[in-house]
């Protein structure tokens, strides 16, 4: 598997256990667009019933919270939260992934 499949796997696997997507947990390698517009309605669920359970979720998440109020703003909310939500997590899985390879490659220079 590439870094970008395994980065996108990786990201796509941390929203849908956020978010509770159970309608594409067993399609591994859903498409982005599909992943946004599942997660554009459960945040638009959340904004409408639960906004503090969706708050706590972009904080454990780690989205930017001038970003967030940046969103609420927007005549779109929950579409523009969904954005910043996959690229948050594309931006950590990818971390993961090059300090992993970077790890490895330290232990085969090692070895």
């Amino acid at each position: 598997m590439n870094d970008k499949n395994e980065i996108e796997k990786g990201a796509s696997e941390r929203l849908i256990r956020y978010f509770d997507l159970v309608e594409i947990r067993s399609e591994t390698n859903s498409p982005f667009e599909y992943i946004q517009e599942k997660l554009t309605k459960a945040i638009e669920y959340f904004l409408a019933h639960d906004i503090e359970k969706l708050l706590n979720i972009l904080y454990r998440i780690d989205v930017a919270e001038k970003e967030v109020r940046e969103a609420m703003l927007d005549k779109k909310p929950a579409e523009r939260l969904s954005k910043l939500v996959i690229l948050r997590e594309l931006q950590k899985a990818e971390t993961r992934i090059k300090y992993r390879n970077n790890n490895q490659h330290g232990r085969n220079k090692l070895g």
